[in-house]
């Protein structure tokens, strides 16, 4: 019942009038000859640039990332199978080392996450949809630098980097933001080992320049839930279990918190400091 709920809100996950999308690839040429071809070998270049138009609305929350799972499971079914380390041979052509996949927001956009309230459903209430929603300006970017064939024993590395300007996220619970925020920056190292059942480390740091946080009771509830529904998966068979280890760091500069304390607790909206105490 809760899925088909959810489905419903999901009748589009983009809406924009106009998105450019390039993409380029050089025409591999072959190895050279010669004992010294590792330290000579140049790498073809391939990518695709996306660039955003405006009014540009994006829908994608706990839901619709389990169906990206599922299709992805469905379409590229993970082999469990090492995988061996590209080692160039003379005469033969270069392969594509890496593939890089730029987008660009050019007049900022809108994130929409819808998501359950669970402990509200947990007290016996009926289901609950709720919403969280992003807003980003323009010029924001994003760039994913995805590896494509192994060149060390370790493994590989796929970087991420998302820069986020002129910030703001909301809720439901007023019309008001609940954080502001001029600069979020968040860079990713996710490790994928050679072995494929080898311990996988990611890395997460975020950074978030001149905050400003306007901070409810009920906002924790919400954010509980959000990140419990999202994490919601399937268990794995433990003949197919891959250990993870994750490092997260936060980094956090000037940021200006405020905790409201209005009588009876009525708060129309927390981010007006004149009609909050």
């Amino acid at each position: 019942r809760s899925t088909n709920i959810l489905a419903s809100v999901f009748d589009e996950l983009v809406n924009c009038p106009l998105v450019t999308i390039r993409y380029y690839w050089d025409e591999p040429g072959y190895c050279p000859a010669g004992s010294q071809v590792e330290e000579e070998l140049t790498y073809p270049q391939q990518g695709v640039e996306i660039l955003i138009g405006e009014n540009c609305n994006l829908l994608y929350g706990p839901w619709a990332d389990m169906q990206r799972n599922l299709i992805v499971k469905y379409f590229y079914p993970f082999d469990y199978q090492s995988y061996p380390v590209w080692v160039p041979e003379p005469h033969k052509k270069r392969d594509f080392k890496e593939l890089n996949i730029s987008v660009m927001f050019q007049d900022g956009a809108s994130l929409a996450m819808p998501y359950r309230q669970l402990s509200k459903e947990q007290l016996g209430e009926s289901i609950q949809l709720s919403n969280l929603v992003v807003e980003f300006g323009k010029e924001s970017h994003m760039h994913i630098r995805f590896p494509w064939i192994v060149l060390e024993q370790s493994g590989t590395i796929c970087d991420v980097d998302v820069e986020l300007k002129e910030t703001k996220l909301f809720d439901d619970t007023s019309t008001s933001e609940v954080m502001s925020c001029p600069l979020f920056d968040m860079t990713g190292r996710l490790q994928y080992p050679r072995i494929w059942n080898n311990p996988h480390h990611w890395q997460f740091n975020f950074r978030l320049q001149s905050p400003k946080i306007y901070f409810l009771r009920e906002h924790a509830n919400k954010f509980s839930d959000f990140g419990a529904q999202w994490g919601e998966r399937e268990p794995e068979k433990l003949l197919h279990f891959i250990p993870m280890q994750y490092s997260i760091s936060l980094i956090v500069s000037e940021a200006a918190f405020y905790f409201h304390c209005n009588p009876d607790n009525v708060i129309a909206k927390p981010n007006n400091l004149h009609e909050n105490a």
